[in-house]
């Protein structure tokens, strides 16, 4: 099945990767579970926002991005 999305949701639960280091990506790197606003849950990073700021219940805007030549991921911002 597949759904259509704003990407617009909140943050239930997030963690903070160090290691290991994957090319492409910003680190510290915030991985967190969103729930969208059309009510499916969606593993995620966060970026755009310092680690100490991102929090339970926070609002993020989600985008499609191109995260290097073979990948295409959603990356959720604060809103």
């Amino acid at each position: 099945d597949s759904i259509e999305s704003t990407l617009q949701g909140t943050v239930l639960s997030f963690t903070e990767l160090n290691h290991p280091r994957i090319p492409g990506y910003q680190y510290p790197l915030i991985c967190a579970v969103i729930k969208l606003a059309e009510g499916t849950n969606l593993v995620a990073n966060i970026v755009g926002v310092d680690p100490s700021d991102v929090h339970i219940d926070m609002k993020v805007q989600g985008k499609v991005e191109k995260i290097d030549e073979k990948t295409t991921l959603p990356q959720f911002y604060p809103a």
